[in-house]
């Protein structure tokens, strides 16, 4: 149903395709922020890390960036038009988990390459 009052919308030219992604990611922003929170708060504690609030915030930053990517990719990934659900919902993993792989969580930084720095 979307999708129809989008064409319709920006046949009209109300508004352009990118407005419609924006505002979606930025009206869902602060409830999703609550999320975000409460899921670093019990991992971040329940891992042990440091207890500084500045490094606390600096995981939150990370969590809710990398979030923020994955429901980005996953409007792409709609916008493109799959009709496969399990299709797009695979690819949309795929490239979620190659960016956590690359983040250097999971890397010694002395064993990855310098063309990739």
């Amino acid at each position: 149903m979307e999708v129809v009052i989008l064409i319709r919308d920006c046949d009209n030219r109300m508004y352009r395709p990118w407005v419609l992604f924006v505002c979606k990611l930025l009206v869902d922003l602060p409830m999703q922020f609550f999320f975000y929170f409460l899921y670093s708060s019990i991992t971040y504690s329940l891992i042990g890390f440091q207890g500084d609030i500045y490094k606390f915030l600096y995981y939150l930053a990370c969590i809710s960036m990398l979030s923020f990517g994955s429901k980005s990719f996953a409007f792409f990934i709609s916008a493109i038009g799959f009709d496969n659900a399990a299709l797009a919902l695979s690819l949309v993993v795929s490239i979620n988990v190659a960016l956590v792989l690359f983040t250097g969580l999971f890397r010694n930084p002395n064993t990855i390459g310098t063309y990739l720095v």
